[in-house]
């Protein structure tokens, strides 16, 4: 089903051992997203751990306004019989949006801050609401995963994803400030991310957090990058960030201390 939906019909559709391989490599994308979401859940009951929308830390209200733009996508895609829309829509989420930012910078939260503290429980608040609508958003085109993972969702409001219908999720209000604020923090966050790789093929570090990093910025990015100050280490997956007036630019040390097991 997933190589019939992520082909343009119109056009001549194409198989063949790269285009097969491609789209298991899509499939398992999908499938480890839900695997990622479901497995922090384990310990999490939404009727009495969810956090409020307005209470959510900024980054998971981030990650609920690129939830939210999927879910309309995909859904007007499905509208208009374009599922190749809703595919490609997908991977952009799954493997870009979720996968190497959301789910990377989340992690440490969700492994290493207090259990049933707020932070974690936003955190967990939004993997649930990401596991239910991609599981049944994509129910239609993946009804075996779908199905599949629906079991292990917890508080799931029906028994079977087939009887739960399509999501109706709303975009927060402050949904374009998140975008533009977030926008300007990754784009940072992506010079930190070149300088650290040069520091570990240096062998002056190995993982992000044996690292403590000086950010040099001007103007609104130094206005927004002192504000977000106690964010970056948790966004740059480092130890330590330090801020400095000056032309963009990020310098890698290596933190002291050890790292915790």
């Amino acid at each position: 089903r997933l190589w019939v939906a992520a082909g343009d019909y119109r056009d001549d559709v194409r198989i063949g051992d790269e285009i097969l391989l491609g789209l298991a490599e899509g499939y398992r994308k999908i499938r480890n997203t839900l695997r990622f979401a479901l497995g922090n859940l384990a310990d999490f009951d939404p009727a009495k751990d969810q956090v409020a929308a307005a209470e959510l830390e900024p980054l998971d209200r981030w990650a609920l306004a690129k939830l939210a733009a999927w879910d309309e996508k995909v859904k007007a895609a499905y509208e208009d019989y374009e599922f190749h829309v809703a595919y490609h829509a997908t991977m952009q989420l799954c493997a870009v949006d979720l996968s190497a930012i959301y789910f990377d910078i989340v992690k440490d939260r969700l492994y290493t801050w207090k259990k049933t503290g707020k932070a974690r429980r936003s955190a967990q608040t939004v993997l649930w609401i990401i596991a239910q609508d991609v599981i049944r958003l994509l129910a239609p085109v993946l009804s075996f995963t779908a199905s599949e993972a629906w079991g292990f969702l917890p508080g799931r409001p029906v028994e079977s994803v087939f009887l739960a219908g399509l999501p109706s999720r709303e975009r927060p209000k402050d949904a374009d400030a998140l975008e533009a604020r977030y926008g300007q923090l990754l784009d940072v966050r992506a010079v930190v991310q070149g300088k650290l790789e040069e520091a570990r093929r240096a062998k002056l570090i190995g993982s992000g957090l044996e690292a403590q990093v000086t950010v040099r910025a001007e103007g609104e990015t130094l206005k927004l990058l002192e504000e977000a100050k106690a964010e970056l280490p948790a966004l740059f997956i480092v130890s330590k960030v330090t801020v400095e007036k000056g032309r963009l630019a990020a310098e890698v040390a290596r933190a002291p201390g050890v790292k915790c097991d």
